[in-house]
């Protein structure tokens, strides 16, 4: 991650394939809206660094920073729109951004990563795939929309590990991540991570009637026996 980011300094503001970045599906985020607006060079030229940038970067876990970054993220989608991007297709991406940042997509397994996020500033590993894959492959969100939310909440957030993490997650970076092969599939079906469901149960109380396992991960799946008994 750190030879990346010293070889490529836009590292989180620019695909290192650079071909990615006319992709059709995908509504860009504006170089003024970056969360990290200028590159390393030029801040190590001015004297600044990662913690010095004001409101652009606050500390780990810093409420504050999330918040701004969500206002951010809306402004820059809403900035999209009458540029190259349809109308109703920004605002699909802007509602699908909100319901990804505060937990409430309807895909339990993102759903208490991104929970646990707001909550606790930390998710587990493979929380943090599902949930990058889910946001730029499910719903066709710029992968630097969420590198932006994951460095503003998570308190072991790094620059180069972040970046390069959500680079691989929009397919642009060095070691693209084959989400369609089932292993990062927001559906459920991986799981090996949360077996029974307790972090699903503890997170997203709603399903918590749920009986332990699969269901917890899949309530769509469950009878309405099963539903009405759970509450």
């Amino acid at each position: 991650a750190y030879w990346q980011l010293h070889n490529w300094p836009e590292l989180s503001v620019r695909s290192v394939r650079t071909h990615y970045e006319g992709r059709g599906d995908w509504v860009a985020l504006s170089e003024a809206e970056s969360p990290y607006a200028r590159p390393l060079e030029a801040r190590a030229a001015s004297g600044d660094d990662a913690k010095s940038q004001g409101a652009a970067i606050e500390p780990k876990g810093s409420r504050a920073a999330a918040a701004a970054a969500r206002e951010n993220s809306d402004v820059a989608l809403a900035d999209s729109v009458g540029s190259d991007v349809d109308e109703t297709h920004a605002l699909d991406e802007m509602a699908m951004l909100r319901r990804w940042q505060t937990g409430t997509t309807g895909f339990p397994v993102v759903d208490a990563g991104m929970r646990r996020l707001w909550a606790t500033g930390w998710m587990h590993q493979t929380e943090r795939m599902i949930a990058a894959t889910y946001l730029v492959d499910y719903c066709g969100v710029h992968w630097t929309h969420g590198a932006r939310w994951f460095h503003n909440t998570l308190v072991d957030a790094d620059l180069a590990v972040n970046s390069t993490m959500w680079q691989n997650a929009g397919k642009s970076g060095l070691d693209q991540w084959d989400v369609f092969s089932g292993g990062l599939a927001p559906d459920g079906s991986a799981r090996a991570h949360d077996p029974t469901g307790e972090s699903i149960a503890r997170w997203i109380p709603e399903l918590a009637g749920l009986p332990k396992g699969h269901l917890r991960h899949r309530p769509w799946e469950a009878s309405l026996k099963t539903l009405t008994t759970a509450g």
